[in-house]
């Protein structure tokens, strides 16, 4: 199982989580009552070279990459790196 980061958009505090691909998106909120957003590594999506592509982690076909940041967007999820 993969290990997911998670990063809560009011107070800040940060976990990692293992979960199964199809359960990656945050399962209640942070300990503070504000809502948890997963974060994803610039790194463990650098194997995509080219458009359009499968994404696993949206799990669709993406056209281009501003179409993927605001897929994420809507999902709320965020991209590092």
């Amino acid at each position: 199982m993969p290990i997911y980061s998670y990063k809560c958009q009011t107070c800040g505090k940060k976990s990692e989580e293992y979960r199964q691909v199809n359960e990656r998106l945050p399962a209640g909120g942070c300990e503070c009552g504000g809502l948890k957003s997963l974060e994803i590594s610039l790194t463990a999506n650098a194997y995509i070279s080219g458009y359009p592509y499968h994404d696993p982690i949206l799990d669709r076909i993406v056209d281009d990459p501003g179409q993927r940041r605001k897929l994420l967007k809507q999902h709320g999820l965020v991209e590092r790196g």
